[in-house]
């Protein structure tokens, strides 16, 4: 599978400004959702380190088991339902934007 290293990097500064509108909320409650991630199945590390690098927000690439790798988008802020809605605005526009994103509770 081909990867967009300049799509996705500003598919997830998109979300990461949509995050941000949350980012001064009420804070109470718990978090249920931490980060959004967007499933990136055998791509190259060095395309991940690209898009890495045109970002400002902080991503993690996750490797192995059944869902293959996927790159966490690290965009929430806070400890409860702050963390909670920054996650679900980026979620939203990353499947906007690129269509692969998908929601991941906190373990």
């Amino acid at each position: 599978m081909q990867y967009n290293a300049e799509t996705i990097a500003a598919a997830i500064n998109e979300a990461a400004a949509a995050a941000q509108q949350f980012s001064q909320s009420e804070d109470g409650g718990t978090c249920n959702f931490d980060h959004p991630y967007i499933s990136v199945p055998r791509m190259p590390e060095a395309v991940f380190l690209q898009i890495e690098r045109a970002v400002s927000t902080p991503l993690s690439l996750e490797k192995g088991g059944w869902q293959g790798r996927r790159i966490s988008v690290l965009v929430g802020d806070g400890q409860a339902s702050r963390r909670t809605r920054m996650a679900e605005a980026a979620c939203k526009s990353l499947q906007a934007e690129i269509g692969r994103a998908s929601c991941r509770e906190r373990v």
